[in-house]
């Protein structure tokens, strides 16, 4: 259309301005958008879950693992007699101790502090990486964990996990804000790591590990002076500390040394086996973390029951996805590099100091929550290569199918523990342990009740039985044993003969089982003999050996026996040669020998006072009923029974099955 002033002239239309083309995102940036929007949300909604899902597996009742019960008795001893919780870390007993001197033994009010104390981890821990990670590992991870059962386990336990959980979170946070995204460090930032990473060693021995991996950050950042001045204010803490333990309460034991003096030994309730070497670390280390990776972690996540076997395939596939997650840490985000450091240092030390005997998924139960976000961030950074991009799929599948199998496995255990909970309210506090321990339990209240105070009462879980029962009993958590060297001087101090007989030859002699019984009197003691292939853990095959002192009065019945074609050897020097005969056609096999004489046995009662024993059959395997028992009170009796029978008497039974007995030491 012309224009009416100049005709001959096209109206020139104006021209719109081209928009930007915005790039199309992925799926992973799509997802990431949603959540970040819905950050504020993911929050609530996960807390809120963890707060709803902790109070339906509330549980009332101490653990059949003692160390819960343990934690309160020394917070017992702080609240009224003010005598310093040596043992493990200290921090713990001193917060639940105003508790106890306020309201007393009363679990319910205790454990509720765990329940705060995870909360609160949650809690710091969402903050510590939320707009530091991708939005849908924060999210979807936190989602996950914090409806996972076995997580939420602790928020009713009184251990010290849910605790270190919280300071654990506290060091991330503090690391990420202050010393990653903060370029300008002062002293109080490093009072604040400091002080942390000392309150993290005095609830957990294991917390000073946490420093090595601040100082292994550190270092490969080449931030020496963060590295330096980060150590120097965690030892001022630990000086301080030790300064004020021996002026108030006049203890120079350091806190590590009792249980590092065990974790130093081959097996922990055996010290004449020896120290571990080299090679035997390193062994624990490949042992261990088949245990609990392939076990233990992923029944934490879900995919494995919680009775189960180590699969080193599963271990080898745990390990590559995490360092997977940190070869891309370490290219693309600091926060999940410090993250990544801090796991290898913990569980590493974990593997390597820890025996495989305690096998145990409380003691990687801490890391659970880092180590969720860490191997998901591996599995999300996979699928932005470009290679992988196509199938990105893959990970939202991957969270959806965690969800799944936690929240299933978590309204299973609601279900189950619906019942347990109304009865324990009701006052049936034993409702819902197995028979074994309703029967320990039970005992333990008869014994408190019926043995006058100014006696000791031993038994395996003294813990346990004096949250139920508010008496001391005594710990029998080992059958002392001795050196082969103390049999062997004892013998040579003999004024008489003494002669060895192997076990197994009364076996099938039931024509002198009473001549059995009769020389009993004349034990010195049982030597048994350890064989251990090389590279094997523990021992494989043992063979018990009868040590008797010949007096003038036993040589009648030992003529018979000798009669009756038993065979026996004369001293101690031949046995060994005719041992070292055998095991020289055997070269890839070890011999250890333990000694245990039935008069120390008895005479460590007698000096500690205990009068009266509980025997219980405890199981071994807490989740099923088998052949197997926590069998020590039985083994320490055993040995006493067979050479003094008419010093133990049977006073009281408990139960039809899986029975407890209270035994009078006369």
């Amino acid at each position: 259309m012309a224009s009416k002033k100049y005709p001959n002239k096209k109206r020139v239309q104006p021209t719109k301005k081209k928009q930007a083309i915005k790039p199309k995102l992925n799926l992973l940036e799509n997802l990431d958008l949603f959540f970040e929007k819905k950050t504020t949300l993911v929050f609530w909604l996960g807390l809120g879950i963890a707060l709803l899902f902790s109070l339906l597996l509330f549980d009332l009742k101490v653990s059949v693992g003692g160390d819960d019960a343990a934690y309160l008795i020394r917070a017992s001893d702080f609240a009224t007699d003010f005598i310093y919780p040596a043992y493990q870390g200290p921090l713990y007993p001193f917060l639940l101790s105003p508790i106890i001197a306020l309201f007393g033994l009363k679990l319910g009010i205790l454990k509720l502090s765990s329940l705060i104390f995870m909360l609160l981890a949650l809690f710091v821990f969402y903050y510590a990486f939320r707009k530091r990670v991708a939005p849908s590992i924060l999210a979807l991870s936190f989602i996950i964990m914090s409806g996972n059962a076995y997580l939420l386990y602790y928020s009713s336990q009184t251990y010290s996990e849910a605790l270190f959980m919280l300071l654990q979170s506290l060091l991330l946070l503090v690391v990420f804000k202050n010393f990653i995204d903060n370029e300008k460090i002062s002293w109080k930032d490093f009072t604040l790591i400091g002080l942390i990473l000392f309150l993290m060693t005095i609830t957990k021995n294991i917390g000073f590990i946490a420093l090595l991996a601040v100082i292994a950050y550190f270092s490969i950042n080449k931030q020496w002076k963060n590295a330096a001045f980060s150590s120097v204010s965690f030892v001022g803490f630990i000086g301080l500390w030790e300064i004020i333990k021996r002026i108030v309460w006049s203890t120079s034991e350091l806190q590590m040394s009792s249980q590092a003096s065990t974790l130093f030994l081959k097996h922990p309730y055996d010290p004449t086996q020896g120290k571990e070497d080299l090679v035997g670390f390193f062994m624990r280390f490949i042992e261990n973390s088949n245990i609990y990776l392939s076990k233990h972690l992923l029944t934490f996540f879900g995919f494995r029951p919680e009775i189960t076997q180590t699969m080193p395939i599963l271990t080898i596939i745990v390990y590559s996805f995490f360092f997977l997650a940190l070869y891309f840490a370490f290219k693309q985000n600091k926060y999940l590099l410090f993250t990544g450091f801090y796991l290898l240092f913990m569980l590493g030390a974990t593997f390597f100091a820890l025996q495989t005997i305690w096998d145990g998924r409380r003691l990687i139960s801490p890391y659970y929550i880092p180590s969720l976000l860490f191997l998901f961030s591996g599995i999300y950074y996979l699928f932005t290569l470009k290679k992988t991009k196509l199938y990105s799929l893959v990970f939202p599948v991957i969270a959806l199918i965690f969800i799944f199998v936690s929240y299933k496995i978590s309204l299973e255990k609601i279900d189950k523990n619906s019942i347990n909970l109304r009865q324990n309210f009701k006052g049936n506090t034993t409702y819902g342990l197995s028979p074994d321990w309703q029967n320990y339990i039970k005992m333990s209240k008869w014994a408190a009740e019926n043995v006058t105070v100014d006696v000791k009462i031993g038994a395996r879980k003294p813990s346990i039985s004096f949250v139920n029962t508010g008496r001391r009993f005594h710990g029998m958590y080992k059958v002392p044993v001795l050196h082969l060297d103390s049999l062997i001087k004892k013998c040579s101090q003999l004024r008489t003969e003494y002669i060895i007989i192997e076990t197994n030859q009364w076996e099938n002699k039931s024509n002198l089982q009473n001549y059995y019984l009769q020389i009993q009197k004349y034990n010195i003691g049982y030597l048994t003999e350890f064989w251990k292939p090389d590279g094997a853990s523990s021992a494989q095959k043992s063979v018990v050996f009868e040590v008797y002192e010949i007096t003038e009065k036993a040589k009648p019945i030992f003529e018979i026996l000798e009669n009756s074609k038993l065979v026996y050897i004369k001293n101690i020097d031949d046995l060994l040669k005719q041992r070292k005969q055998l095991k020289e056609k055997m070269p890839d096999w070890t011999i250890n020998y333990i000694v245990t004489a039935p008069d120390d046995l008895l005479q460590n009662l007698y000096d500690n006072n205990v009068r009266y024993v509980i025997m219980a059959n405890l199981r071994k395997y807490e989740q099923q009923k088998s052949e197997y028992t926590i069998n020590t009170v039985r083994r320490y009796l055993f040995y006493i029974q067979r050479k003094y029978p008419f010093k133990i008497r049977q006073v009281h039974k408990i139960g039809k099955d899986e029975e407890a007995y209270l035994f009078e030491i006369l």
